[in-house]
């Protein structure tokens, strides 16, 4: 070890900390659970090196909010520590943020840790303001990796999404003349709508994220279209479901 790294070792190191109540907040389009930190509290302004995460506990809404919260105090490098990764609760957590951030991070879990603990670290820094635009750019290649060239699908809402590649098409659910006519009055009239983009030589239905209320609202869609098509895409950002498998439906689906 050189003279100047035991210099640098021997520096005092300053500990603040503060107590931060639990608050709801968007985060990319989803509300979660993250701390109300106040900014002048903290330690320093600069980018922080390591994160180390222990709560907010299930009871009030889990961890996932947490990465999205320290987007804008990361660098490309930060690590960030998730402990109690083998539970359900932190499982779904990495999950999303892989969903979400992409190849934005890295996630390994350790080993030697009973109630497991992952590391994640930031690879390329993303301004949680960009974090709803990012999404929206995964799940579009998603989607565009999915549908034929050339093809229609039809995506619960089409707004967002810009232009599609080699001619493919998005048509909004329910539409008059083309134009949309936003979410359905009910399940039945869902089906029905459907029903006729299928007969039209629709090839897939698509659900993003901020359409996902559509499966606890339109039981009677999410049954009819559970029971017939088959999911295969379910994730924090998209559902789709491919309407040319009539009939060759396979396990279960995460909204039920």
């Amino acid at each position: 070890m050189s003279d100047e790294l035991r210099a640098e070792l021997r520096e005092p190191v300053t500990l603040q900390h503060q107590l931060a109540p639990v608050v709801a907040r968007d985060m990319g389009g989803k509300f979660l659970p993250v701390y109300l930190l106040d900014s002048e509290k903290l330690a320093c302004r600069k980018k922080v090196d390591l994160v180390i995460v222990d709560g907010p506990p299930i009871t009030l809404g889990g961890r996932e909010g947490i990465l999205y919260q320290i987007l804008d105090l990361s660098r490309a490098g930060t690590l960030l520590l998730l402990d109690d990764a083998k539970r359900k609760a932190e499982k779904q957590a990495l999950a999303h943020w892989k969903d979400n951030l992409g190849d934005n991070i890295y996630i390994r879990h350790l080993e030697g840790f009973s109630k497991g603990l992952a590391a994640v670290v930031i690879r390329k820094p993303l301004e949680l303001d960009a974090l709803t635009g990012h999404k929206f750019a995964i799940a579009k290649a998603t989607i565009e990796s999915i549908v034929p060239e050339g093809a229609t699908f039809v995506v619960a809402q089409t707004d967002h999404w810009g232009t599609w590649s080699h001619d493919r098409r998005a048509e909004t659910l329910m539409s008059r003349g083309g134009v949309p006519w936003g979410a359905p009055p009910d399940g039945a009239s869902a089906v029905a709508a459907l029903t006729e983009h299928v007969r039209r030589g629709a090839t897939h239905l698509v659900f993003p994220w901020p359409e996902y209320w559509w499966f606890d609202h339109y039981c009677e869609f999410l049954e009819y279209i559970r029971g017939r098509y088959m999911c295969i895409v379910e994730n924090d950002q998209l559902v789709v479901f491919d309407l040319r498998r009539i009939g060759d439906v396979q396990g279960k689906h995460r909204f039920s």
